[in-house]
């Protein structure tokens, strides 16, 4: 849809876009080796952890298949709720776990370029960054250390996905700055 389009219908104005080809870091490295898995996307990092991305994935598979959510309605998928239903749950996870493995090990190796969020923020002429969402698989923090301490004002709302707490489940913590209104 068309910016002046959008305005009229909404009453506000659209975003500008601008794909940066970058990952985002704290600027101790300038590239690293980012890791891709085709066949589970979601999952593709920089710093791999198997087990846990096994873990995570089964969850996610194993609520996914119980309500056919998230997930393609495929036959393939759909005989995977019904084994799911049918199937002792030893054997239902001896076998997407070796689903798990098979996907994990068709993995890409890419070197990626580092910035930060400040350089990225300065590159690109940015006042205000009305919302950071960070969600880098097991880098948060590595993320929020490149922001420098005179740049976090000019953010207005972060969310990020939790993994810096170790051993829990996945959470969102959502941020708004308060205004001095």
């Amino acid at each position: 849809m068309r910016h002046s389009k959008l305005k009229r219908r909404t009453g506000t104005r659209a975003a500008r876009i601008t794909p940066v080809l970058s990952g985002a870091a704290s600027g101790t490295a300038r590239e690293a080796d980012f890791y891709h898995y085709p066949g589970a996307a979601g999952w593709s990092t920089m710093t791999p952890d198997a087990a846990e991305v096994e873990g995570a994935m089964g969850v996610y598979l194993g609520n996914a298949l119980s309500r056919l959510r998230g997930l393609e309605r495929s036959p393939a998928n759909h005989a995977a709720a019904w084994l799911q239903g049918m199937l002792p749950v030893p054997l239902f996870e001896w076998l997407w776990r070796a689903r798990v493995r098979a996907m994990l090990r068709r993995r890409e190796r890419h070197v990626c370029k580092l910035q930060t969020v400040s350089a990225i923020m300065a590159a690109q002429g940015l006042q205000r960054v009305d919302l950071l969402k960070v969600d880098v698989e097991r880098a948060e923090l590595d993320v929020l250390n490149g922001v420098a301490a005179a740049d976090w004002p000019r953010i207005r709302q972060l969310v990020v996905e939790d993994e810096l707490l170790r051993g829990s489940s996945i959470f969102l913590i959502y941020c708004v700055r308060g205004t001095a209104e």
